[in-house]
């Protein structure tokens, strides 16, 4: 029993909770007492009282925005010489400009009585015409830009997609946003405007604390349209009815606008909530300073109990991740726990080195296998047509014919037999084997098949699959070929990046294309072998590439304008 009680007393359970009593008990009493209830309490009066003055606002806000409707209204419903900017000015361009002076005379006379907006707008969509009242404190380019972006705006027709009626709305330019009410008379827009940058000026002079704000909030998507670099910086959710920002340090009381989809929200620190608190700051200043000549000891005792006994599983963890599969954890005394955990690691990075080793060296050997298997596919087709070729030019006794058939065939042979067991060749060799290739086909066809293929010199000795390209052009002669119609073959190879490193090859006939089905098929990397055989090839070269290079080589597949199909390959 007694060996009993000194395990236990080893164990890290017990030597953690320990140290967690000695550290948090103290604390939490002196805590429980003030955070759960004063703070809450100061929180819910200060988000009240912060509710009722925003109402307060938000109601003398609408007021003035009534006053403007009021405004509009009457002057959509009484003033006469709306009606000759509601008909083309070209009927009578004498009666049209009296109409206009006059109006644009009145809303500029009138704006002196709305001291809470910014501009009177009055806008003639059948002749694309735009009287505004400006503000002359603004620079004129403000102006110029403003007002020339405010037309372009009417001129879409904001009316029509629902912007008008009996609700002021939100419209943001650059980086300004601004408040609007539309009201029709016939085909002319009457519209109050005001930046909402002026709405805010007397809310500037509101306590809130040294980094507490006012916002107006577009409650389209909840954004702000004042402050809105301070908004963000702080991560402040401004829909939140509990703490928020990024450290949970803003309260957000506010008020809705009865006129439109906005509101008006004070963004109040928690610091400013607390500041009075006294008692409450007193408390933290013991508890800190306290926690300060405790962290010493508390580190301490943590560092001989946990943290070295961790550090040693890290440091031989950093170990195996970066592929040192030897990294063994030293045996040294500690708790039971960790001594079980060093030995049970030690234990595990052994089975897991010995089954890796072991998988590893099987799925090489299987990517050999089908690798070699892939590049071994010859078709036969191919075989027959050129000894059948052979035949016939020995039938008419052409010798020469027969030589350079008879050389190319061994050339062709004899390089398939070589690479046989080689993943990559030089770039040098593939192209001579595809010209030698090519040559034949040409033989074959005569007229029917041109070709050209660049690479540059610099480029030849960079290593590429074998037979890459070939599988490309073998599917151009047997899908595009006829003897009605000649075919051009262009086969461009140059390097994939700006600095010369990678291979980029590009192959392109003037053929038909692609069909739709099979150009789909390839761009989602689909099976398009079909029961016939077809596509083979070009399934195999996409396999092959993914066993060699994984994700890190690339093959598009297009259909191009002024060509049939482009295949278009990068190698690492």
């Amino acid at each position: 029993m007694r060996g009993l009680n000194r395990t236990f007393l080893r164990t890290i359970r017990f030597k953690l909770l320990f140290g967690l009593l000695l550290v948090i008990v103290p604390l939490v009493g002196l805590l429980i007492y003030n955070n759960f209830y004063a703070i809450q309490i100061i929180r819910n009066q200060v988000m009240q009282s912060n509710v009722n003055m925003m109402s307060l606002y938000m109601g003398r806000i609408d007021a003035s925005l009534k006053e403007v409707d009021n405004y509009l209204y009457a002057l959509a419903a009484t003033n006469t010489d709306l009606l000759q900017l509601d008909v083309p000015e070209k009927r009578n361009p004498n009666e049209y400009n009296i109409s206009k002076i006059a109006l644009a005379k009145k809303i500029n006379t009138d704006i002196n009585s709305y001291k809470s907006i910014d501009s009177f707008i009055i806008y003639s969509r059948e002749n694309d015409d735009m009287m505004i009242t400006e503000e002359m404190s603004q620079s004129y380019d403000y102006r110029k830009v403003l007002n020339d972006s405010i037309q372009s705006w009417l001129r879409t027709d904001p009316g029509s997609k629902g912007n008008s009626g009996e609700r002021w709305r939100t419209y943001c330019i650059g980086n300004e946003y601004f408040l609007y009410h539309i009201v029709k008379a016939g085909n002319v827009d009457i519209v109050g405007w005001v930046n909402v940058k002026k709405i805010m000026v007397p809310l500037e002079l509101i306590q809130l604390g040294q980094d507490g704000r006012a916002v107006l909030i577009d409650e389209t998507d909840s954004s702000a349209m004042n402050d809105r670099d301070y908004v963000s910086e702080h991560g402040i959710d401004l829909k939140s009815d509990r703490l928020t920002g990024s450290n949970g340090k803003f309260l957000v009381a506010g008020a809705q606008s009865s006129l439109g989809p906005f509101s008006l929200a004070a963004v109040i620190p928690d610091s400013a909530i607390l500041e009075r608190l006294s008692s409450f700051k007193d408390i933290i200043a013991v508890i800190c300073i306290g926690s300060v000549i405790a962290i010493p000891f508390v580190l301490l005792f943590f560092q001989r109990l946990i943290l070295l006994p961790v550090r040693r599983i890290v440091s031989a963890m950093k170990q195996v991740k970066l592929g040192n599969w030897e990294a063994r954890i030293e045996p040294s005394p500690s708790s039971v726990e960790f001594e079980l955990m060093h030995e049970s690691f030690n234990t595990m990075i052994r089975t897991v080195q010995e089954l890796t080793i072991s998988v590893y060296e099987e799925k090489i050997s299987k990517q050999t296998a089908e690798l070699m298997h892939l590049q071994l596919q010859i078709n036969p087709h191919f075989f027959m047509n050129t000894i059948n070729m052979i035949y016939n030019s020995a039938q008419v006794r052409d010798y020469p014919i027969i030589q350079e058939l008879s050389l190319a065939l061994v050339r062709y042979f004899r390089y398939m037999l070589l690479q046989g067991d080689r993943t990559q060749v030089p770039l040098r060799d593939e192209v001579e084997q595809l010209i030698n290739y090519l040559r034949i086909q040409e033989m074959r066809y005569g007229d029917s098949l041109t070709y050209e293929l660049s690479a540059p010199e610099e480029l030849l000795d960079r290593p590429v699959p074998p037979l890459l390209v070939q599988t490309f052009v073998e599917n151009t002669i047997k899908h595009t070929l006829t003897m009605d119609e000649p075919v051009h073959l262009q086969i461009d190879i140059c390097s994939a990046n700006g600095d010369g490193t990678g291979l980029r090859l590009l192959i392109r006939d003037t053929g038909n294309g692609f069909p739709d089905e099979v150009l789909h098929r390839l761009a989602v990397q689909e099976d398009v072998r079909s029961e016939r055989g077809e596509h083979v090839g070009i399934w195999n070269a996409m396999h092959r590439l993914r066993l060699l290079y994984g994700d890190r080589a690339d093959i598009k597949f297009a259909n191009g304008e002024e060509w049939g199909a482009e295949i278009r390959i990068t190698l690492p």
